[in-house]
């Protein structure tokens, strides 16, 4: 039924996709332009801007909502119970916290009505739309990291005074990370041989390669450094893989860390040499120390016993989680678990089933193009995968990173597809 109403509203955009359209692009802008993110109000404008889609998706295409895939209605389920449990346990902030995660979901809901209404062009033209922004919001972060290399972390931790850099636009942990995973993306857009670009276009795509490398590898955020250089190594060796074997290369590459350990010290020293002095040199070692010494550092140790608080409160509470009570709140963080992990927070807030929920809707867009046989782009999927597990599993999330993972990437892989599949019939046809 999705695909007949698809084939009637191709033909006209109606106001209230229209509406649906600017609200969708207004989220996203929320999202990564660090200038509205800084606004007082800004957590009305998102929530605002949220409703206003479910809203004008019920009035353009009804059945979109009122009969959902079993998919969508897992993330329906997923989002009113996150929300509604927490407000009725007296946890508002947690609540808050879901309903901003909302967007996530969203996103990708957003990504599949387009397309199966047949206007996957009005998302292309979305994301463009939003790349004068990115850009800007990476010189103003470039020039800020120029002046202080801690400042995006800085604005991260919610130290006094950021929120002045925040509104002149200096992008903190929710941009960088945005820019990791685009940063994946072009890649494969790059000089792919299944769907080439013309040479200006590549050259135009190296150019903000390198100015999206620079930024990440500045704003000392550690983790989104390693998965820089894991885009880097993916990209070198991934066309060569067959994606349906994908978990045998994560375990086989963690294996060869292991049993190439002098080599793997080698590369370190010599990245840990090119840093110099910085954050990332530091968490560098810390790794070196971690495979080659099975010591690890303060900052090791201070993450891993956040995981192991989440990982305890679900032990402790695996049916429901901890969240049946009001929390207790102080130095600004929840008592009880360990706000560092959405995967491990999750389970430990709402627990084993809400959890399960969240990693099946998490990982079900990547799975369903693992799987896929016609036209896909060897390694793409289980790079962008890689790189949202790593983040979701050992940080938090944030709703700019579920737009880049979500919207953006499922957007982008359609096209080469579709690119792919053009190029090899033309070849049959010579």
């Amino acid at each position: 039924m999705e695909q007949l109403i698809g084939i009637k509203n191709v033909q006209k955009r109606s106001f209230s996709y229209v509406c649906s359209l600017v609200v969708l692009y207004l989220l996203a802008l929320c999202s990564v332009f660090s200038p509205i993110r800084g606004l007082a109000s800004f957590n009305a404008i998102w929530a605002s801007l949220l409703s206003a889609w479910f809203l004008f998706t019920l009035i353009d295409t009804p059945i979109f909502i009122l009969y959902p895939t079993r998919f969508r209605l897992l993330m329906f389920v997923y989002i009113i119970y996150t929300i509604s449990v927490a407000y009725i346990t007296g946890n508002g902030a947690i609540g808050n916290r879901y309903f901003e995660l909302a967007q996530i979901p969203l996103f990708y809901m957003a990504y599949e009505k387009n397309k199966s209404i047949k206007r996957s062009n009005d998302s292309f033209w979305l994301i463009a739309l939003l790349t004068p922004f990115v850009f800007y919001t990476g010189v103003v972060t470039f020039f800020a990291l120029l002046r202080d290399p801690w400042i995006s972390r800085s604005i991260a931790t919610k130290e006094i005074g950021t929120e002045v850099y925040l509104r002149l636009g200096v992008g903190s942990y929710e941009y960088i990370y945005f820019l990791v995973i685009v940063f994946g993306i072009l890649l494969f857009v790059l000089y792919n041989s299944n769907a080439p670009l013309k040479n200006k276009n590549n050259f135009a795509v190296i150019a903000v390669l390198v100015a999206f490398a620079i930024i990440i590898t500045m704003a000392n955020f550690s983790t989104a450094f390693i998965l820089l250089i894991t885009c880097v190594f993916m990209r070198i060796f991934a066309p060569r893989l067959k994606t349906k074997y994908w978990l045998l290369y994560i375990i086989g590459g963690i294996v060869s860390l292991y049993l190439l350990s002098n080599v793997f010290s080698l590369l370190l020293d010599s990245l840990t040499s090119l840093l110099g002095n910085s954050l990332n040199s530091s968490r560098i070692s810390e790794i070196k120390e971690l495979f080659l010494k099975n010591q690890t550092g303060d900052s090791l140790d201070s993450r891993n016993d956040k995981w192991l608080l989440s990982v305890n409160a679900f032990l402790d509470n695996p049916f429901f989680g901890i969240l049946t009570k009001p929390l207790s709140y102080a130095d600004g963080f929840f008592q009880g678990f360990g706000q560092h992990s959405q995967i491990l927070d999750t389970f430990a807030l709402y627990g084993a089933g809400v959890g399960t929920l969240q990693i099946y809707m998490f990982i079900k867009p990547f799975i369903s193009r693992l799987k896929s046989t016609k036209g896909y782009i060897p390694g793409f999927t289980l790079l962008i995968m890689i790189l949202f597990f790593t983040m979701v599993t050992f940080d938090n999330i944030t709703p700019s990173i579920g737009f880049a993972a979500f919207f953006i990437f499922p957007t982008v892989y359609d096209w080469m597809q579709k690119r792919e599949l053009a190029s090899k019939t033309r070849l049959k046809m010579l």
